[in-house]
């Protein structure tokens, strides 16, 4: 008997926030296959398929929480982000966080914030892929797939995991310049008068 059968079952489904950390466990773990993670850094998150994402779903995900077509959708875009991000895809910082770090415009948070349904669930991609091109950002993948679970179905909720991500980007901005050597310049370059 090993240390894991001692344990008692489990009494309760896990969270959805658990399910995602459990599933950016598995994407970053070194043996998990290249051609799945090719498959799933290919996958169309509006129509997906391939037997790497339905067995992750099928493996992780509880059935109340991917019931429906437009659930599996949403699945399929966050497994798609994580894998265009992997292995480094899953830390600390919150998404505005990160997204400050590596220089994120303004302008492209505002087309990020403001974008709602199919047009916010293709945005993600190109969010890894800018995230992943800055030297493999890792963000918090608990609060980017909230926001990804959330939007459309439940606006409140999707609403304020935007704000939080403006308010942390900009925190995070504000805390940059505060020690950077010469803070009278903004992230745009604009000298304050």
């Amino acid at each position: 008997m090993t240390q894991l059968d001692a344990l008692p079952p489990a009494t309760s489904a896990p969270s959805r926030r658990d399910v995602i950390r459990r599933l950016a466990h598995v994407l970053a773990n070194a043996h998990f296959p290249r051609g799945d993670l090719a498959a799933l850094r290919r996958l169309d998150p509006l129509l997906p398929t391939g037997t790497a994402y339905w067995r992750l779903l099928h493996e992780h995900v509880p059935d109340a929480y991917r019931r429906g077509a437009d659930l599996e959708r949403r699945w399929a875009t966050i497994l798609q982000g994580m894998a265009i991000m992997a292995p480094h895809h899953h830390g600390p910082d919150s998404p505005g966080q990160a997204l400050a770090r590596v220089g994120y415009s303004e302008q492209r948070l505002a087309r990020l914030l403001n974008s709602r349904g199919e047009a916010f669930r293709l945005a993600v991609p190109r969010l890894c892929r800018y995230l992943t091109s800055r030297g493999g950002q890792a963000v918090d993948w608990t609060r980017l797939g909230a926001l990804i679970l959330a939007e459309g179905r439940d606006r409140e909720r999707a609403e304020q995991l935007r704000l939080d991500l403006a308010r942390d980007y900009f925190a995070a901005i504000d805390r940059a310049q505060a020690t950077a050597p010469d803070s009278t310049v903004t992230d745009r370059g604009e000298a304050y008068p």
